[in-house]
């Protein structure tokens, strides 16, 4: 997600959805639970986002204490993993999730560039039936003027003809 933020960021630049799941992506970093954290159960994340399982932080924070390791852990609703669960659903959900109401969002923009695609083509296409028609019509009054230049080069030469021969 770093490369997609300042001067050199990528093509998601000052996308909300890079946002939202950064924000998500957080909230599940910094769940803490009676003090303890990610790396109470031996779990560390690093700058670049990797995760890895530190034996000693975990015998060390809740490996030792089960009831304590299930409270911070929770289920479904409750402690990491109902944190984990609900952010990840504020992303993934099928019907209000961000990923979903960006694609119906995109997709209606789609639809909508398509229209415009095909309206502009449709213009086009009328204008250049237009300039068809209109070159045809310049086309045709340029044959009528040189037909009127060929009859009066000919009426000229022909009255010119009857001065010179009728003198």
């Amino acid at each position: 997600m770093g490369t997609q933020h300042g001067a050199g960021a990528g093509s998601l630049s000052g996308d909300s959805i890079l946002l939202t799941a950064k924000q998500m992506l957080s909230q599940i970093n910094g769940f803490s639970s009676s003090g303890k954290t990610l790396s109470a159960v031996g779990l560390d994340l690093d700058n670049l986002g990797h995760l890895s399982f530190n034996s000693a932080e975990f015998i060390t924070g809740a490996g030792s204490n089960f009831a304590n390791l299930s409270q911070y852990l929770g289920d479904t609703t409750t402690g990491f993993i109902g944190t984990a669960t609900s952010s990840l659903a504020t992303l993934e959900d099928p019907i209000t999730g961000v990923f979903k109401t960006a694609e119906k969002t995109l997709s209606a923009d789609l639809t909508k560039l398509s229209a415009s695609i095909t309206d502009q083509i449709n213009q086009i296409n009328a204008f250049q039936q237009s300039l068809y028609q209109q070159l045809s019509k310049s086309d045709a009054a340029v044959y009528s003027l040189t037909a009127q230049v060929d009859f009066f080069t000919q009426l000229f030469q022909t009255q010119n003809a009857n001065l010179m021969g009728g003198a």
